[in-house]
């Protein structure tokens, strides 16, 4: 629920007393105030999306997912030294959405794929230029 606008719009102007002027100023700022702070509240209950995480060769990245989470994987920068190297992703539930992306590279002809959201090892070799998995990852139709 969006906050309460109680920001004033009318305010008083006396070139006599330049006092009054300060005082409408200072309820302007007020409300300005009050209005941010209930706007803070509001925005800070929207998840935010979390960085990628970056895969690494030669290693086992767990992923447990919950309903409604999602999470990107990426994978390493291309380096032609690294051609031949392989890296594992473990998925241990059946729950919310993981995307593996490159960086520069492909992975099995795309940008991204989605991993499988059944449980599995699912390996990713690089082979000094792109990436391919097995077994294959879901299609990406998006």
């Amino acid at each position: 629920m969006p906050a309460k606008l109680d920001i004033p719009l009318v305010f008083t102007v006396d070139p006599e007393a330049p006092e009054v002027l300060k005082s409408e100023l200072e309820r302007f700022a007020d409300g300005v105030y009050k209005y941010s702070q209930d706007s803070a509240k509001t925005f800070a209950q929207i998840p935010q999306p979390s960085p990628p995480q970056v895969l690494a060769f030669g290693t086992v990245t767990r992923v447990r997912l919950r309903v409604g989470e999602t999470l990107v994987l990426q994978l390493p920068q291309p380096n032609v030294k690294s051609g031949g190297l392989s890296l594992w992703v473990k998925r241990e539930s059946t729950t919310g959405t993981a995307r593996i992306q490159g960086v520069g590279c492909l992975i099995n002809g795309r940008a991204s794929k989605l991993l499988p959201a059944a449980v599995g090892l699912y390996q990713v070799f690089f082979d000094a230029e792109n990436y391919y998995s097995n077994p294959q990852l879901a299609a990406d139709w998006s």
